[in-house]
């Protein structure tokens, strides 16, 4: 397989690829298919298909391993051809995506380590993807009826203004505002606004 952008493709691009491979396994099984047949002899056609790999990197002997590597567009298998690896050097490999899924569901991913000295060896890890999570901003103000004041003389009217809202995430359920009036402020009345679907009650005492 190869990665080409459309504008760039052409037919005969697509057959330079198709020609050695698709085709010529079927070229090779129909030969061979019509020999045994011709000499009375069986035979079985086994196809292994097995999914591709994209190489972004490699360690070569003497060299140093770090940095980020240039990861192709559709990659779908890490491989890292490492040399030689002496005793007691530990490489780290860190895989950095998004979920691709919907929010419930488990994301496994497995590794596999093998040398031509050794059996191989394998590690697992499950993740599971969930909702984000939420956040609450909330903040306090006073507000005078005269906007170039700065504080109240006895007598005046002035508010204290509250503002709550949720910040990423999904939306939040049985919210509940409590603010609690100082004993120095007679409350005269009070103003609910905002995009707020709905006020479906308030208690105040």
């Amino acid at each position: 397989s190869f990665i080409a952008r459309t504008e760039t493709l052409s037919a005969r691009a697509a057959d330079a690829i198709l020609a050695p491979t698709l085709h010529g396994a079927l070229y090779c099984t129909l030969a061979l298919g019509k020999r045994w047949i011709d000499s009375g002899r069986p035979g079985v056609v086994l196809s292994i298909v097995g999914a591709s790999w994209q190489t972004i990197g490699s360690y070569p002997t003497g060299g140093a391993w770090g940095g980020n590597l240039t990861v192709p567009a559709g990659a779908t298998l890490i491989r890292e051809t490492i040399a030689s690896l002496p005793p007691g050097l530990v490489l780290k490999l860190g895989l950095t995506g998004t979920p691709t899924t919907a929010v419930g569901d488990v994301i496994s991913n497995c590794a596999t380590v093998t040398s031509d000295q050794l059996p191989s060896s394998e590690s697992c890890v499950d993740t599971t993807v969930v909702a984000p999570f939420a956040k609450l901003q909330t903040a306090k103000q006073v507000k005078f009826t005269d906007p170039s004041a700065t504080s109240a003389k006895p007598g005046d009217e002035f508010e204290f203004m509250l503002a709550t809202a949720v910040v990423d995430g999904q939306p939040l359920s049985q919210v509940d505002i409590i603010d609690d009036l100082p004993p120095q402020f007679e409350l005269i009345g009070v103003t609910c606004a905002g995009n707020a679907p709905s006020w479906p009650g308030s208690t105040i005492r």
